[in-house]
């Protein structure tokens, strides 16, 4: 059998995220989070406004994954995480 995939792979086979936002990303800045092991219920603050997974803070800045002290975003096909 195929070794199983590293706790570090990405969201849908992508690769993991890079540890930095890339220059042409816009500032985030995050003022609060809610986590639960229900991705449902999980949200995040970012400049002002209340995002879900799969949701944009802005046009082509996406949340991709919600975790406990972090973020996976997505800006227009640049992965890279975030820590709060």
């Amino acid at each position: 059998t195929p070794p199983a995939p590293a706790a570090s792979a990405g969201v849908d086979g992508q690769p993991p995220p890079a540890a930095a936002a890339p220059a042409s990303a816009p500032a985030v800045k995050v003022s609060g989070v809610t986590y639960s092991s229900n991705a449902a219920h999980r949200m995040l603050i970012a400049n002002g406004k209340v995002v879900r997974e799969g949701e944009e803070i802005e046009p082509g800045l996406k949340v991709e994954v919600i975790s406990p002290r972090s973020a996976i975003l997505n800006h227009r096909g640049s992965r890279y995480n975030i820590n709060y």
